[in-house]
């Protein structure tokens, strides 16, 4: 399975971190400017990296992503 993350970092709780798999299954990560760009990150690379995946993290990106998005198993 194919997990994505959202994280904030603890001294800069306003800057998104999204960590998964890209391409080849290799994790890599990227840091984003606010909730809404790390929830579209995270929805791109659940495009490229196909089935089964599930988007998990902070709260405030995952509101901003469909239920029915957040997993594909």
């Amino acid at each position: 399975m194919n997990i994505i993350t959202i994280t904030t970092y603890p001294s800069m709780p306003w800057r998104f971190r999204v960590q998964g798999p890209v391409g080849s299954s290799r994790v890599q990560g990227r840091d984003c400017n606010d909730a809404g760009e790390a929830a579209a990150v995270a929805v791109n690379w659940a495009n490229d990296v196909g089935k089964p995946y599930v988007i998990i993290g902070h709260d405030s990106a995952l509101k901003l992503i469909p239920p029915e998005v957040r997993s594909n198993l």
